[in-house]
């Protein structure tokens, strides 16, 4: 199983996990997959107790990470979502790091 490859708090760790469970929550996808796409939105991050990620919900980094900042994912409603294409991501190998 895969885990974090960025270095975070304890607080932020838990914080990416609760964004993970999200993930598989609301797209179906397991957590190898929710882990991977965290890992290549943040993988040159340093996460502490006072970051930034804190200023928005798991949900919203959820839907964030899953479909990229830039498709606007906030704009569609409920319904709507489905027309979206996830964002790609990259397998990160933590051996290689």
């Amino acid at each position: 199983m895969l885990e974090f490859i960025f270095q975070g708090s304890e607080k932020a760790i838990e914080f990416c996990h609760e964004i993970a469970t999200v993930m598989q929550s609301e797209f179906t996808i397991d957590k190898d997959e929710a882990i991977s796409r965290i890992n290549s939105k943040w993988s040159d991050c340093v996460l502490d107790d006072e970051d930034m990620i804190f200023h928005e919900s798991p949900k919203f980094w959820a839907y964030d990470i899953y479909y990229g900042a830039n498709s606007r994912w906030w704009s569609y409603n409920e319904e709507e979502l489905h027309k979206l294409t996830p964002a790609s991501y990259r397998l990160i190998n933590p051996a290689e790091q």
